[in-house]
């Protein structure tokens, strides 16, 4: 029989953080799902293929939580309308240009949505977007707050924004996002995200391939 035996161990707190430069996704997912059994500390960052191979493996189990420890950043601009289906995704931080504080006193940036584009209704539109422009300027001019007088502006106008969202919630996103059921607008968006994402991690487009459903397949 083995002899009883305890080890007394203090309370420790450190700060983790992978930078992509050195550390691939497949290889942050990979040590994040072996501190479950105490390997972490031999997962090697540049073993790229036998990382890569690791998360496979973790993909066809379906145990997509050590993903959540890969976070991505994107800096988008789009209309206050996919804005606003932009925020619906709760599990993502969002920040977003404030119309309480940026005036449009030079011009109106608005976004033409691509099935209106090169239509008859297209003069149409722009006139709307130039009339709620109008206004708006109006009310400025007579003293009202930016914040008052945004009330007028379309949901066309145009809009910077961070959004902050891990892999598997921006799984998640594309699967919903880019689906053919998806508003053409949001699925616009979605799409240049993920092109984004596969510009910049080439070598990483399998964690997302699968999620991502491209225009024309």
């Amino acid at each position: 029989m083995a002899e009883a035996k305890i080890e007394l161990v203090n309370h420790e707190a450190t700060l983790s953080y992978w930078s992509p430069n050195e550390w691939p996704f497949s290889a942050v997912i990979t040590g994040v799902a072996k501190v479950c059994t105490a390997k972490a500390e031999n997962v090697k960052p540049r073993e790229v293929e036998k990382n890569k191979a690791f998360v496979q493996k973790l993909m066809k189990r379906g145990h997509w939580t050590p993903s959540e420890f890969v976070d991505l950043t994107f800096y988008l601009t789009t209309s206050r309308a996919v804005a606003n289906e932009l925020v619906r995704h709760r599990m993502a931080s969002y920040m977003q240009l404030s119309q309480r504080y940026v005036r449009y006193d030079e011009a109106l940036p608005v976004v033409m949505p691509a099935t209106i584009k090169g239509t008859l209704e297209a003069d149409l539109w722009r006139a709307q977007m130039r009339d709620s422009h109008d206004v708006y300027l109006y009310f400025l001019e007579h003293g009202q707050k930016p914040e008052d007088a945004r009330t007028v502006l379309p949901l066309a106008t145009a809009t910077n924004m961070l959004a902050k969202m891990n892999l598997r919630e921006f799984r998640h996103f594309l699967d919903l996002r880019t689906a053919p059921a998806a508003w053409s607008e949001m699925r616009i968006l979605a799409n240049l995200m993920a092109e984004a994402f596969a510009k910049q991690f080439p070598d990483e487009v399998f964690l997302i391939s699968d999620v991502w459903h491209r225009e024309g397949e």
